[in-house]
C-alpha cells in the first residue's frame, strides 16, 4: 500500500504524528496506520497494524519525545504507543522548534458525495476526547503512571517473562519478586508485623537473571541478497502487583528483542574539512579542525548514536575526549580551546557505533598533520615564447598569440606536484584553469595551438578538456576535440605555477604577467594617420601618469584583428575585450543611444602592463570641418565590458581650432574602470586611478543630438475572476531608448486594493464580492540605470489600465431578523432556539428571512422544512413584496435580495422540539448557508403556577430537556393555589380568619370577612334585655335595702342565706339569659 501523508500541506511538513487510514489490507484482520515525521533533513515513517476497527473504538496514541542535546544539534527520538504498546520508534530527527498539536480529518482520495438531500450537508468528522501534553518535569514511569493502592497498599510483587502475548509465564514462571510486610496501625497490633517499616519506593527496578533467552539473528551477506530471517523472538516482562486485600493487577511491558551483536562498520575514514569533508585524506593540513565519514549497519535493533574521539594511538582520546555525535555518519569538528594537533605527528580518529541494546563496536582511522606548505623561496618560474618588457621587467612580450608556457624548477624537493593556471588578473584563472604538469622539480608546460606539452612533449591533451564539467550525456569526442586557444593583441595574461603537498597546502610561485604584443604601436603614446581622409590628418594619443606602476601599451586594430576569433576551450568565463564595433554600435550608454551613425574604421586599444596608474587621456583627432556637417561630429567611444552589460562610452570632447578642426577628447579614469576592475580594485586594494584591463577605442560619426523619448505603456487591460487575488501581473511595456524605468501608482483604486512595485509588477485584491471594471492610474518614469551615469530631464508616462473583474456566480447568502429585532446572519450562526411555553399562545411571529445575492438579476429561492405534522405545528411563509429593513442584516454589496415573513401556530397542547429550517438557492442552484430554526415547546403542566427548580443544583428551567421531561422540575403555584400541579384553589377560611360578628368569603389568594346581620340583632336583643334585667335587679335590691332596713339591720351574709334563695335563684336566671 502506498500513502501520501502530506495532506496537510507543505506548511505541516515538519514534525511527526499519525495517520490512520481507515481500511484493511486485502484479506487482512488488522487496520493499517502509519507513523511518520519529517525533520529538517529527511522524511522518516513505520507503518504498523490497530487490532480493531479504529472508527468504532477508542484507542489511545501516546507519542513520546526524548531529546538528546548535541554540540551543535538538538536530536529527538520517538516512540509511539498505541494502548501503552510500543508500536513504532523513529531515531535521529532534528526539528524546528516549536511544535504544535493539531488533529486533522479528510476524505479518502478528497472524496465529496453527491447531495442528495439539500437539507442535509455530507460531512465528515472524527472525534478527539482529549490531547495530553506532559508538564515539564521528570516522570519516573516510561510508560503511563505507576502502580498504587489507596486503600490497603501493595503488598506483592510478582514477575515473569513470556514470548507471547497470550501468556505471562512461559518463558520465566512468575515468582515473588518483592513482599512489603503489613504494618501495624494504632490500635490495631494482630495479624501484623511490629518490626515492619514502611517501605515507599518511587522507582523498583526489577532485574532477572539467567534466563536463556534467544538472541534475535538476520543473515544476510550482502545488501543485495534477501535477509533470511533465523530468529525474532519478543520478549515481554510481566508484572502482577497483588494488594493487602488479595486483589491483583498484571500489566505487560513493551516488547523486547534480544540483541547480542554490536554495530558493524563497512569503512571508516579520515578527511580534511579544510579541504573537504568528503574526499579520504592520509594526511591533515589543519592544527584545529579535523574529520571523518563512514558506513555502520545495525541488523537487529537500531543504532543509536556515534561517539568520536582523537588520540596519538588507536582508541585513544588524549586529544579530543569521547563525544556523541547522534546517528550523523560524516562529521566535522574542532578540537577544544587551548589544544591543536602537532605538526609531522600522527593522530587516530576513534569512532564507537552503540545501538539500543548497549552494545558497541571500535573503529579507527589515522591521518599525519603536515602544517607546514612546501618551500618556495628555492623556485624560479620564468614564461616561454617571449622577452621582458624593457619598461618593466615583470612583463614579457610575445609576438605569438596561439603559444604560451612557462618553466620552472626548484633547489629542494618538498613538493608532491606542480600545477599551472593562466588568467586576466592575479586573482583569476578564466584562461587556462589549475591543472597539473608535473612532479620533479623543474620541468616546463606549454599551451601550443590548443593541445598541452609537457616537457617539450605533445600529451595530445586539447584545452576543452581541461574544463570542470560533467561528461555525462554529451559528444565526448567532439567536446575534447576543441583546441581553440588565441589570445587578443594586448591581453595581459597572469601566469602562476603552484607547489602543492601531500596535505592538500601549496604555495604559488611570484605571479609573471605577460602582454600579447603582436600590433603595439608604442608605449606611453604614439602618433597615427588616420587611412579615412587624404588631407594627412593625424590621431595622437598621449597619456599623463600619476605613478610609476607598470606601463601603458597602444596598437592599432585593423579589420583582421577586430574579427579574430579569440577565446579559449579550456574556459566558458573568458571574454574578449575586441568586439566588432559594426555589429556592436546599438549597444551604447545613454548618451550615445541611437546616436553612432558610422564607424569610421578606426580602431586602436591601451593595455596596461600589467597595470597603470592614471588621471586621464588625452586624444587628439585633426579633422576638416567639412566632414561633420548636418548636425554630425566625431564621437570617440570605448567598449566597456561588464559582467551584466556590455556597451559603448564616450568621452567629453574640447574644439580647439575653427579652420582645420582639432577635436579633443578627455578619457576619464571612471569610465575606464570597469566592473572587473572596480571587483579587482576592491580585492588587491590598488590606488583609485589605477587600470588592469585593456581597452578597445573606436572612432564613429554621431548625431550631435541627445535623443528621449517618454517610456510607452502597452497594457490597457487585465481581466480577472471575482473574488480572486492578482499577483504580480508585469506589465507590457517599452522605451525607445531603452532608459530603465520605473512605475509607480498614482493613486489608489476604488473597489481594490492595489500596488504597482518599481519594476511594474501589478498586484490587485478587489473587494469582496465585487465584479466590474476598476481604474488604475500608473505613472512610468525615466531613471538611471543601476551603475551607468545619471539620466537627463527623465521624462514620465501616466496611462489608466482597466482590471475588468469578471462575475463570479455567487451562492446567496441570509439572514434573519427575529421578531424582536435581534439580526441572525447565518455566516456566523446558523441555529436559532425558540423557547415556548406549552399551553400558553398558540400563534407566533418568527419575524423576517432575508435571501440576498451580491449577482445581479439572480433567481433565488426558498426552501424550508419541518419535522413535524400540520396538527401539532404549522408555519406561514408570506413573501415581501416591497423589502423592508434590508440594511439592518448588515449585508454587503447587495445586488438581489427575496424577503419572507414567517409566523406560526401551535397546538397548546404540543410539548416538544419542532426544527424548522431555511435556506435558499440562485439560478445555478448555488445554496446558502442552511438556517435552522429550533422551537423548544416546554412542558408546562402546571395549572396555576409556573416551573421551579428541585434544588439549588437541578437544571434551571430555562433548560430545553423540559421540552421533552418535566422530570427535573417542580411546579411554583400562584399565590392561592396549591397540589402538585398546582390545580387546586387553597381555601383560606378553613383558618376561622374572621371576627365573631362576620361570615369568612374565600377568593384567589385571599378571604374576605363580611358582617353577619341576624348575628347583629341578637346580640343587640340580649344586650337590651341584660340591661333591662340589670335595671330590675337594682332596683329590686334598693326595694330589699329599704324593708329591710325597717325590719332590722341584715349583714352581708345573711343577705345570701336560705332566706334569700329568691334572690340568688333570680341571678343566676338573668346570667343563663345573657
Amino acid at each position: 500500500m502506498t500513502y501520501e501523508y502530506n495532506a496537510l500541506g507543505d506548511e505541516f511538513q515538519i514534525g511527526f504524528g499519525v495517520t490512520v487510514i481507515g481500511e484493511k489490507q486485502k484479506g487482512g484482520r488488522t487496520w493499517d496506520a502509519l507513523f511518520w515525521a519529517r525533520d529538517k533533513y529527511k522524511a522518516s515513517q513505520q507503518w504498523f497494524t490497530i487490532e480493531n476497527d479504529p472508527s468504532l473504538t477508542l484507542n489511545d496514541f501516546t507519542i513520546q519525545t526524548t531529546m538528546e542535546e548535541m554540540p551543535d544539534s538538538i536530536i529527538w527520538k520517538l516512540n509511539l504507543l498505541l494502548n501503552g504498546e510500543v508500536k513504532a520508534t523513529l531515531n535521529g530527527l532534528q526539528f524546528y522548534e516549536p511544535l504544535h498539536a493539531f488533529a486533522y480529518t479528510w476524505n479518502k482520495d478528497d472524496y465529496k458525495p453527491p447531495i442528495t438531500d439539500i437539507f442535509e450537508f455530507f460531512k465528515s468528522s472524527a472525534e478527539v476526547s482529549d490531547i495530553r501534553v506532559p508538564i515539564e518535569q521528570d516522570k519516573a514511569c516510561l510508560h503511563g503512571t505507576g502502580f498504587y493502592d489507596p486503600d490497603s497498599g501493595i503488598k506483592e510483587i510478582w514477575v515473569g517473562v513470556s514470548d507471547s502475548l497470550n501468556s505471562t509465564d512461559n518463558v520465566a514462571k512468575m515468582t515473588k519478586y518483592k513482599e512489603n510486610c503489613v504494618i501495624c496501625k494504632q490500635g490495631c497490633d494482630f495479624g501484623c508485623d511490629k518490626k515492619c517499616v514502611p517501605n515507599n519506593f518511587d522507582i523498583l527496578p526489577i532485574k532477572l537473571h539467567h534466563l536463556n533467552l534467544e538472541s534475535s539473528v538476520f543473515n544476510q551477506t550482502n545488501i543485495s541478497q534477501t535477509i533470511d530471517i533465523g530468529n525474532t523472538t519478543t520478549y515481554y516482562m510481566n508484572v502482577k502487583m497483588v494488594n493487602y486485600a488479595g486483589q491483583e493487577t498484571t500489566v505487560r511491558s513493551n516488547g523486547i528483542m534480544v540483541d547480542s551483536t554490536p554495530p558493524v562498520c563497512d569503512y571508516m575514514r579520515c578527511t580534511d574539512p579544510t579541504h573537504s569533508i568528503d574526499e579520504q585524506t592520509k594526511y591533515l593540513g589543519s592544527n584545529n579542525t579535523i574529520g571523518a565519514f563512514w558506513s555502520c549497519d545495525e541488523d537487529i535493533s537500531q543504532i543509536q548514536k556515534y561517539v568520536l574521539s582523537v588520540g596519538t594511538f588507536k582508541g585513544g582520546n588524549d586529544t579530543f575526549a569521547e563525544t556523541s555525535f547522534g546517528i550523523d555518519t560524516k562529521v566535522a569538528f574542532n578540537l577544544s580551546d587551548g589544544t591543536f594537533f602537532q605538526h609531522n605527528k600522527r593522530y587516530y580518529v576513534n569512532l564507537k557505533a552503540i545501538n539500543v541494546a548497549g552494545q558497541s563496536s571500535t573503529y579507527s582511522c589515522d591521518m599525519l598533520v603536515q602544517l607546514i606548505p612546501p618551500s618556495i623561496n628555492e623556485t624560479v618560474a620564468e614564461p616561454m615564447f617571449g622577452g621582458r618588457l624593457s619598461s618593466d621587467q615583470s612583463v614579457y612580450l610575445m609576438e605569438d598569440d596561439e603559444n604560451v608556457g612557462v618553466a620552472w624548477s626548484s633547489k629542494v624537493d618538498d613538493t608532491e606536484f606542480y600545477e599551472w593556471s593562466i588568467g586576466t588578473s592575479d586573482e583569476n584563472n578564466e584562461i587556462l584553469p589549475k591543472i597539473k604538469v608535473g612532479v620533479s622539480k623543474s620541468g616546463n608546460a606549454a599551451i601550443m595551438k590548443g593541445h598541452l606539452w609537457l616537457n617539450n612533449t605533445n600529451m595530445k591533451k586539447s584545452v576543452s578538456e581541461f574544463v570542470p564539467r560533467n561528461w555525462t550525456g554529451q559528444n565526448v569526442d567532439g567536446v575534447k576535440g576543441d583546441s581553440t586557444f588565441r589570445m587578443e593583441p594586448g591581453r595581459c595574461m597572469y601566469e602562476t605555477i603552484y607547489a602543492e603537498g601531500a596535505h592538500d597546502l601549496y604555495v604559488s610561485t611570484e605571479n609573471n604577467t605577460r602582454t600579447i604584443s603582436l600590433k603595439t604601436d608604442g608605449s606611453g603614446s604614439f602618433v597615427k594617420t588616420l587611412n579615412p581622409f587624404n588631407n594627412g590628418a593625424q590621431i595622437a594619443v598621449s597619456m599623463e601618469t600619476t605613478g610609476s606602476q607598470g606601463a601603458a601599451l597602444f596598437g592599432t586594430l585593423n579589420g583582421t584583428d577586430i574579427l579574430g576569433n579569440y577565446g579559449t576551450a579550456a574556459s566558458a568565463d573568458f571574454t574578449s575585450y575586441i568586439v566588432d564595433p559594426e555589429q556592436t554600435k546599438y549597444q551604447t550608454s545613454r548618451s550615445l543611444r541611437k546616436r553612432l551613425i558610422k564607424y569610421e574604421s578606426e580602431s586602436f586599444f591601451m593595455s596596461p602592463a600589467p597595470a597603470i596608474e592614471v588621471d586621464s587621456f588625452e586624444v587628439h583627432i585633426e579633422i576638416k570641418s567639412t566632414e561633420y556637417l548636418n548636425n554630425t561630429l566625431p564621437i570617440l567611444a570605448v567598449w566597456i565590458s561588464d559582467t551584466e552589460l556590455d556597451y559603448y562610452d564616450s568621452f567629453f570632447y574640447v574644439l580647439l581650432d575653427t579652420g582645420t578642426i582639432f577635436y579633443s577628447f578627455q578619457i576619464c579614469l571612471k569610465t575606464l574602470l570597469s566592473e572587473t576592475d572596480s571587483l579587482r580594485k576592491r580585492r588587491s586594494t590598488p590606488t583609485d586611478t589605477t587600470i588592469q584591463s585593456p581597452h578597445m577605442f573606436s572612432l564613429f560619426k554621431a548625431s550631435s543630438t541627445y535623443y528621449s523619448s517618454p517610456p510607452i505603456i502597452e497594457t490597457d487591460t487585465i481581466t480577472m475572476t471575482e473574488d480572486t487575488k492578482l499577483n504580480d501581473y508585469e506589465l507590457n511595456w517599452h522605451d525607445n531608448e531603452d532608459d530603465c524605468v520605473q512605475f509607480a501608482l498614482k493613486e489608489n483604486p476604488k473597489n481594490a486594493d492595489a500596488n504597482v512595485s518599481l519594476d511594474g509588477q501589478v498586484s490587485v485584491i478587489p473587494y469582496k464580492d465585487f465584479a466590474g471594471n476598476i481604474i488604475l492610474t500608473v505613472e512610468a518614469f525615466e531613471v538611471a540605470c543601476p551603475g551607468k551615469q545619471a539620466l537627463k530631464n527623465g521624462l514620465t508616462t501616466v496611462k489608466n489600465i482597466t482590471i475588468i473583474v469578471e462575475e463570479e456566480n455567487d451562492e446567496p447568502e441570509s439572514a434573519l431578523i427575529m421578531a424582536d429585532e435581534e439580526v441572525i446572519d447565518t455566516d456566523f450562526n446558523d441555529t436559532v432556539d425558540i423557547l415556548l411555553e406549552a399551553n400558553s399562545t398558540t400563534h407566533h411571529d418568527i419575524g423576517s428571512f432575508f435571501l440576498v445575492d451580491v449577482d445581479f438579476f439572480d433567481n433565488l429561492t426558498i426552501l424550508t422544512r419541518t419535522d413535524v405534522n400540520a396538527t401539532e405545528a404549522e408555519f406561514n411563509v408570506r413573501e415581501v413584496k416591497s423589502i423592508e429593513n434590508l440594511q439592518a442584516t448588515g449585508k454587503k454589496n447587495i445586488n438581489t435580495a427575496k424577503q419572507v415573513k414567517v409566523d406560526f401556530n401551535i397546538s397548546p397542547n404540543f410539548s416538544g422540539i419542532i426544527n424548522y429550517t431555511m435556506l435558499g438557492y440562485d439560478r445555478e442552484d448555488y445554496i446558502s448557508q442552511p438556517l435552522k430554526i429550533q422551537i423548544f415547546s416546554m412542558m408546562s403542566p402546571c395549572v396555576h403556577g409556573k416551573c421551579a427548580q428541585k434544588t439549588n443544583i437541578s437544571e434551571p428551567c430555562r433548560s430545553k430537556i423540559r421540552a421533552l421531561t418535566f422530570d427535573p422540575f417542580i411546579c411554583k403555584c400562584d399565590p392561592g393555589y396549591e397540589g402538585h400541579w398546582c390545580e387546586i384553589e387553597t381555601n383560606e377560611c378553613r383558618r376561622l380568619p374572621c371576627p365573631l360578628l362576620y361570615d369568612c368569603v374565600d377568593q384567589i389568594a385571599m378571604y374576605a370577612c363580611v358582617i353577619n346581620p341576624g348575628k347583629l340583632v341578637a346580640i343587640l336583643f340580649c344586650v337590651a334585655i341584660g340591661v333591662a334585667v340589670v335595671v330590675f335587679v337594682i332596683r329590686q335590691i334598693k326595694k330589699m335595702k329599704r324593708q329591710n332596713f325597717k325590719l332590722g339591720h341584715l349583714d352581708d351574709d345573711d343577705f345570701f342565706s336560705p332566706s334569700s334563695r329568691y334572690l340568688e335563684k333570680k341571678c343566676v336566671c338573668f346570667f343563663l339569659t345573657l
